[in-house]
């Protein structure tokens, strides 16, 4: 496995991650998000979901390579 190889599957199985995490907070968005003041879905959303999409693009940006 060459280093580019592993990057790319560390993206994939980041982006993974991600996406059980913003199902998860979903239904408790509290376990997720301890640290914010305001613990709602939205908020899950946007933090989990920002994080899915950047790792979601640097994956397909390198198995497009």
């Amino acid at each position: 496995m060459t280093g580019l190889e592993f990057i790319q599957q560390l993206l994939l199985f980041s982006s993974l991650g991600f996406l059980a995490i913003i199902v998860f907070g979903f239904y408790k968005p509290a376990y997720v998000i301890w640290w914010e003041r305001l613990q709602n879905r939205r908020t899950v959303l946007k933090i989990y979901g920002s994080l899915l999409v950047g790792f979601m693009t640097g994956y397909l940006i390198l198995s497009a390579l």
